[in-house]
């Protein structure tokens, strides 16, 4: 297996051994994010502050799953940081159509599923179809969110000419989580924004993590429209149910 490889922006913006169409995206990925006009303000502050970490895959994925369990290392070390990963998947040519980058999407998920070296965490069920469900690696459930050359309408979705993922611990979302006064806020202020970047309203599958009418799987690679998400969650999961639902108290609420 190759060795992890994790990037800061300085190591890609000094070219530090890094492929040129790696530099390419990140220049393309950087001015888009760092848009006033960007609907995630939340990507802007954490591309600003250095916050963010990179890695990038072509035809070789083996070193994959040890590049984000080192990442996890990283986020776990230092958890009142908002870091996230961003993977970079090397550009197709031609480009290929939006269909293509979801099961493209699916198969990377699926890759790093298959070669998780830690059990699905017991406090997150395996049922993609509950509304606590999260993706999860290395014992951590993460929103994963994704953008691809194919997306015309959504364009808050398409970061350059390659398929991007992005990788945020849950853990990051703590203080702006669902229900919460400032989580509320910022939602509407992102969807508001989204409305104007986009020229479109945000997905109706879009919603808060643990919303009984929400699920996150269909939010990680959204459709062009607004048509909903129908179809089953693609990914084949491993391992047994081990969910054990806490119970919640008002004061937790």
């Amino acid at each position: 297996m190759s060795a992890p490889i994790l990037l800061t922006s300085q190591d890609i913006l000094s070219n530090q051994e890094v492929p040129e169409w790696l530099s390419r995206e990140y220049a393309v990925f950087r001015s888009k994010v760092l848009d006033d006009e960007f609907p995630c303000y939340f990507g802007t502050a954490a591309e600003r502050t250095g916050h963010l970490r990179y890695t990038y895959v072509d035809e070789d994925w083996s070193y994959l799953p040890l590049t984000l369990s080192t990442f996890l290392e990283l986020s776990r070390s230092d958890p009142e940081t908002r870091h996230a990963l961003v993977l970079f998947v090397k550009p197709e040519t031609p480009k290929q159509s939006l269909d293509y980058y979801n099961k493209q999407f699916w198969s990377i998920l699926q890759w790093l599923h298959d070669n998780d070296p830690v059990p699905w965490p017991k406090e997150i069920p395996i049922d993609p179809e509950d509304p606590h469900w999260e993706f999860c690696f290395d014992g951590e459930p993460m929103f994963v969110f994704s953008s691809a050359p194919a997306y015309k309408q959504r364009k808050s979705r398409n970061l350059g000419e390659c398929l991007v993922l992005l990788f945020q611990p849950r853990r990051v979302f703590h203080g702006i989580e669902g229900g919460t006064v400032a989580g509320t806020i910022a939602r509407q202020k992102i969807r508001d924004r989204m409305l104007k970047y986009d020229g479109m309203p945000h997905h109706p599958d879009m919603g808060s993590y643990g919303d009984p009418s929400s699920f996150e799987w269909k939010q990680y690679f959204l459709p062009d429209d607004n048509t909903p998400v129908k179809r089953k969650c693609p990914l084949h999961l491993r391992w047994e149910s081990n969910y054990v639902e806490t119970a919640v108290t008002k004061e937790e609420e």
